[in-house]
């Protein structure tokens, strides 16, 4: 019951004083709209650094994927070559086994080679979508 005559008096006096009630009322509602700006900020600033990551990652992905594709390649022509040079090797022998009088081996060895050649064309000029494509 003590605090009765304080919460009257309380009254008494805001209503005697109502110039510090409204700075009062007045610094409430700064600090709510201080509140809501901050709240605002931290939002917009955290979707940037959201967008900032993604697209960070987006790019790390890409460079990964070409770095990827660019080694993958560099394997394919490699095997190209390789292929070509058994190619070669068969067209060689091919043509030792003929001087040496051996016509049906000299054949397979050219039928080999022939398709030796078609392997390492196809390794050359097929990307490795459609390589793979192929592959399935």
């Amino acid at each position: 019951m003590d605090n009765l005559p304080q919460s009257r008096a309380a009254a008494s006096e805001r209503e005697k004083n109502p110039t510090a009630t409204q700075q009062l009322k007045s610094q409430v509602e700064t600090a709510k709209q201080e509140t809501a700006n901050l709240k605002r900020a931290a939002s917009e600033q955290t979707a940037a650094t959201f967008e900032s990551a993604k697209r960070n990652l987006k790019e790390a992905a890409q460079e990964a994927k070409d770095q990827s594709e660019g080694a993958l390649n560099e394997q394919k022509t490699r095997l190209a070559e390789i292929v070509h040079e058994y190619c070669q090797a068969a067209r060689a022998a091919s043509e030792r086994l003929r001087q040496e009088g051996h016509a049906a081996l000299a054949d397979r060895a050219d039928d080999l080679a022939s398709r030796f050649l078609r392997g390492s064309t196809y390794l050359r000029e097929r990307n490795l979508s459609e390589t793979y494509n192929d592959a399935e």
